[in-house]
């Protein structure tokens, strides 16, 4: 078999709606005094502190609420100036009488902006549930063992569907071929529409994920009744997305076998990609602003200033300008692992 390069996520954390609808960024930084939270416009003025502690800020999609990872490991909400509204404590069970800690993987707001869903392991199992924002509890939890115990990687992609009442879950190392999941979180069920695939999204009247293999990527649209499977797009490379869809895009990563790393457009509609390159900076994990004109990456440039910072880069040209220099936790890795593999068999033949 041939060595394939795969891109795994061991947390599965990004900047994700980040930028609200006025053009204000949310971000965390680490200070001499350790995390926090702040705001800026995305013209770098108005920086303002909003949290001390916490990390991953989410702009809520109504844009009245941010939500972010406490220190503890749980889910504080603040209102659109800081104003603490909660602490959602998320009970993550017990030991030998003893609360197990467990790291938050993922989380991500429901389109009504009245819930949250979350991810996170426990032992062997993966745990998917859902905070209501309104009640202030976890009103739904499902557990999914993994794969082995020698799958140490995951990949790990959660999203509402567009009336807030589903959810779609894809997760590397719950099977053989990873695999699409679809709660009904008012009925509490679920059931498995794909026995493979990766990064679920909701996009239009269907939901779009991709699959591995020795040949490359493959995407592919799916009825949410696991019906009416259909290819869309298929390319060489070995790509994964590194952004939600706007305007019938979405961002994707790209490494060839020497070890460069590309970032890439993808339209959805006349499903071309272009390479987004930037003089001097190597970035990750960019987000569109709401019109799509713009995005916002955690980059580092290549020569001359070191250090990480978020930048906005202006889509129609290319420019992009320096938004925040920020530091980076220490206690914290949430990041994109790149890994060469050649023990992973993704020709599932």
């Amino acid at each position: 078999m041939k060595y394939l390069i795969a891109f795994l996520l061991v947390i599965a954390l990004c900047p994700n709606t980040l930028w609200a609808a006025g053009e204000e960024i949310v971000f965390g930084n680490m200070t001499d005094k350790g995390p926090a939270i702040y705001k800026i416009n995305a013209d770098g003025a108005s920086l303002k502190e909003l949290q001390k502690g916490g990390s991953f800020p989410q702009w809520s999609p109504n844009k009245k609420l941010i939500a972010y990872l406490t220190d503890s490991d749980d889910i504080g909400i603040l209102d659109s100036e800081g104003r603490e509204i909660t602490i959602a404590v998320i009970e993550k069970g017990t030991l030998g009488g003893k609360p197990i800690k467990a790291a938050i993987w993922n989380y991500v707001w429901s389109p009504d902006s009245k819930k949250i869903a979350l991810i996170y392991p426990v032992l062997e199992y993966i745990v998917v549930q859902v905070y209501d924002i309104d009640s202030r509890r976890v009103t739904f939890s499902t557990g999914r063992k993994a794969q082995r115990a020698d799958t140490a990687l995951f990949s790990a992609h959660l999203q509402f569907s567009p009336d807030s009442k589903q959810l779609v879950f894809s997760m590397e190392g719950i099977g053989e071929r990873g695999g699409l999941e679809l709660i009904d979180i008012a009925a509490k069920k679920s059931k498995v529409i794909a026995s493979e695939g990766f990064y679920a999204k909701f996009w239009r009247e269907n939901i779009l994920y991709l699959t591995l293999d020795e040949k490359g990527s493959t995407f592919w649209t799916l009825k949410k009744d696991g019906t009416r499977k259909e290819k869309l797009f298929s390319t060489s490379l070995i790509v994964t997305p590194d952004s939600g869809i706007n305007h019938d895009r979405l961002f994707l990563k790209s490494i060839s076998k020497e070890g460069i790393f590309k970032i890439f457009l993808f339209d959805l509609l006349d499903l071309k990609l272009t390479e987004v390159s930037l003089k001097d900076l190597q970035f990750a994990q960019p987000e569109f602003s709401p019109d799509g004109n713009k995005a916002i990456v955690r980059g580092s440039p290549t020569s001359g200033e070191n250090g990480t910072g978020y930048y906005i880069i202006n889509l129609k040209n290319n420019e992009h300008f320096l938004l925040k220099k920020i530091r980076e936790p220490e206690d914290r890795d949430y990041s994109w692992i790149i890994m060469f593999s050649g023990k992973r068999n993704y020709s599932w033949k």
